[in-house]
C-alpha cells in the first residue's frame, strides 16, 4: 500500500454517492448491460436511486455494498472471481455479494479493493475506465491515477 493511504478510522455506512475524482461529473451508477447483465459504470449525476449505493459495515471488516434498480430490486455488488479487467457487478441478495476494503485517500476521498482470486494476494481497486457516459467500472491493480479515487457523498449533498 502506498504510505499516502492508510485505512479509513471508521466503516462507511449507509447510502452514498461515489463521484470519481479524476472524472468528477461521472458517478458510481448501475447500468443494465442487456440480456440480464447488470454492471456499476460512470454516468452523469442524476436524481434515481440506482446511483445510491448502501454500503453495510461487516463485523468482519470491509463493506458489503448494495444498489437499488430503478424498479425497486436490490442487488449486492460484486465481483466473483475477482481479476485485473473484470467489471464490477449486481447480482441477486441471495449471492451474497463481495466484501470491498475502503481505503482512505485524502479527507472525503476513499479508493474501494478486493483480493485478487489468482492466489497472488494482489489488491485490485475500483477504477473507472474513461470519461465517456456508460463507461465501466473494473478491477485494476493500483495505477497511482485519479479514475481510481471516489469522493464518498451523501445521496443528499449539492
Amino acid at each position: 500500500m502506498p504510505a499516502a493511504e492508510f485505512h479509513v478510522p471508521g466503516p462507511i455506512t449507509g447510502q452514498k454517492l461515489l463521484i470519481n475524482s479524476g472524472l468528477n461529473d461521472r458517478v458510481a451508477d448501475l447500468v443494465n448491460g442487456g440480456e440480464g447483465v447488470l454492471y456499476l459504470a460512470g454516468w452523469r449525476r442524476n436524481p434515481e436511486r440506482d446511483q445510491v449505493l448502501d454500503f453495510e459495515a461487516l463485523p468482519e471488516g470491509g463493506n458489503r455494498i448494495s444498489v437499488i434498480d430503478r424498479n425497486g430490486t436490490v442487488f449486492h455488488v460484486s465481483s466473483p472471481d475477482p481479476a485485473a479487467g473484470s467489471r464490477l457487478q449486481a447480482t441477486p441478495l441471495e449471492g451474497g455479494g463481495s466484501v470491498y476494503t475502503v481505503v482512505a485517500h485524502a479527507p472525503g476521498q476513499v479508493k474501494l479493493s478486493i483480493l485478487s482470486a489468482d492466489g497472488a494476494m494482489s489488491l485490485l481497486y475500483w477504477t473507472l475506465h474513461d470519461g465517456d457516459e456508460g463507461a465501466v467500472i473494473y478491477l485494476a491493480l493500483d495505477t497511482g491515477e485519479s479514475n481510481q479515487i471516489w469522493a464518498v457523498v451523501s445521496p443528499d449533498a449539492d
